[in-house]
């Protein structure tokens, strides 16, 4: 199926080329542009984009995407350091604009797209990221965590978000270190970690609230581990409740 625009990807990690190799474009896939012994070139696509006409709506609408894309990569990849972007590239003419300035508050899908069904090339949602973009199109909650951990990426007030909408979504303290196989002492460090100014500084959520620091404050990293790890798994629970790859499934398989 033809795709009418496309955003030019600046990354150049080691580990993109692999990525764009497996991921499928049910929500959001690449164009390769491979030129002789130069790297490959990459570019952003999406069925959600085809029905706009508008550069400014195009531009809103793939900025909430490739948030919701961010946030998916950053869990399924650990390591991940965000999409950067460049011109917007009308297919149909090749006219190119700067791709800035989006709202990140607009709506990431169609309606046009969402509701087509899949077709049979797209195969199974077998990424992690596939799986959550897919999720997101009908899961407010999903749509959420997914853009804000998109949008600020994994820092302290970002995690401790990603927290709260598990506890929103039914979990606890104790069901979030199960998660993330690590002791309820260690969720109590990251909480009192991220929520005082004493142990952070200006990286925490509060302001001075005279609460006390724990005694031994808890890094970045050792927070990304747990509330990382217990946030995929959080969504992969979900998606197993929504019934979510069996709803794919039923789109892509012919009635008999």
């Amino acid at each position: 199926m033809k795709h009418r625009w496309a955003i030019q990807v600046a990354n150049n990690y080691s580990w993109f080329e692999s990525l764009v190799d497996q991921h499928n474009a049910v929500d959001i896939g690449f164009m390769v542009d491979a030129v002789d012994a130069q790297p490959n070139q990459y570019a952003i696509v999406s069925h959600h984009l085809d029905d706009l006409a508008d550069v400014d709506q195009v531009i809103d609408r793939a900025t909430a995407l490739i948030a919701l894309l961010d946030g998916a990569l950053y869990l399924q990849q650990g390591h991940y350091a965000g999409m950067r972007t460049a011109d917007l590239i009308n297919l149909d003419d090749c006219r190119r604009t700067v791709f800035a300035d989006g709202s990140v508050l607009a709506d990431p899908f169609s309606p046009k797209w969402s509701g087509a069904s899949v077709p049979r090339s797209y195969g199974h949602l077998v990424l992690p990221a596939e799986r959550m973009l897919f999720m997101a199109r009908t899961d407010e909650l999903t749509r959420n965590m997914l853009k804000f951990l998109g949008v600020n990426g994994p820092t302290w007030i970002a995690l401790y978000a990603l927290k709260d909408y598990m506890k929103s979504g039914g979990w606890d303290e104790g069901a979030l270190a199960n998660a993330s196989e690590v002791s309820k002492s260690e969720v109590e460090r990251f909480r009192r970690t991220a929520n005082n100014p004493a142990a952070i500084g200006p990286f925490a959520r509060h302001g001075e609230q005279g609460h006390q620091p724990p005694d031994v404050a808890m890094t970045l990293p050792e927070a990304r581990a747990i509330i990382l790890k217990a946030t995929g798994r959080f969504l992969d629970e979900r998606a197993r409740k929504l019934d979510v790859v069996g709803s794919y499934e039923e789109q892509r398989t012919p009635r008999r």
